[in-house]
Parts: structure tokens; sequence; C-alpha cells
């Protein structure tokens, strides 16, 4: 259970963490990439980025993660591993474009 909760902290941690340095260099130095462009009209107000896009996914994925936590079974426990591989990857493509931002 300690290293699930760990995992999971850090995953957030570090997502959080990217999330400060593409917000930090889209709103203070206008830079703007491939990662921030608004290409997803998902409301009527509007578009969304391939980052926010990003981030909700991830949040989805880790109530998902939450979800199977709570069951003790051993299907559980594999759903649990995929999805943590599942957010780690989120989290890698999450880093390539707070890369494209800050390089």
């Amino acid at each position: 259970m300690a290293v699930d909760v760990l995992g999971l902290g850090v995953t957030v941690g570090v997502n959080a963490g990217l999330l400060a340095v593409v917000a930090t260099a889209h709103i203070f130095f206008l830079k703007a990439s491939w990662f921030t462009d608004p290409i997803f009209q998902l409301t009527r107000r509007r578009p969304q980025s391939l980052s926010t896009l990003l981030l909700m996914v991830l949040a989805l994925s880790l109530m998902a993660w939450a979800f199977a936590w709570e069951r003790s079974s051993m299907e559980s426990w594999r759903w649990q591993n995929a999805l943590a591989i599942w957010c780690w990857i989120l989290t890698v493509f999450h880093a390539i474009g707070a890369a494209s931002l800050v390089l």
C-alpha cells in the first residue's frame, strides 16, 4: 500500500512540476508550441490545447487507478499496474511537451 501511495504522489508531483514549467513558459514568457496550441474544440467557450487534454486524461486515469486501488482482488492489482504504466507514459509525453516550450 505504501508503495502505491508513494508512486501516486511521485506521479502527481512530477506532473505538477511540469505544469508549472508549461504555465510559466506560456504565461510569463509568451512561448507557445504544438503542446499549448488550442486545437481541440471540446467546449463552446474556447478550444483546448493538447496540454489541457493530456491533463484531463491523466486526471481520469488517476481516478480510475484510485477506483481499482479500492478493490482488493488480483484483477484490480493488474489494473492498478496497467494504469500506473499508462500514467507514466502520459507523464513522459507531458515532459516532451514541456521541453518543447523550454527549448
